[in-house]
């Protein structure tokens, strides 16, 4: 029973240690300002990026799959 308390307490001690560590903490709001010319190029960077991937999925579904069969005329041959 003690063993088992033992483990459940250790698991407990991981998970918060787990929960607690932020890779990337928050940024202070006093550190943080916000423009228009911010904003502006989080939109235009936005939009680029929305283009891209529009234009690579019409290029992706204009590929068109060709096959070309020929009759092997020597017989005589081994594959």
């Amino acid at each position: 029973m003690d063993e088992a308390f033992g483990n459940l307490r250790r698991r407990k001690q991981t998970l918060k240690v787990i929960k607690e560590f932020d890779a990337f903490p928050k940024i202070p709001e006093n550190y943080q300002q916000t423009t228009a010319s911010g904003g502006s190029v989080s939109l235009v960077s936005f939009l680029f990026i929305f283009v891209l991937v529009i234009s690579e999925f019409w290029y992706y579904r204009a590929t068109e799959t060709k096959f070309s069969y020929e009759v092997d005329t020597d017989v005589d041959r081994y594959i």
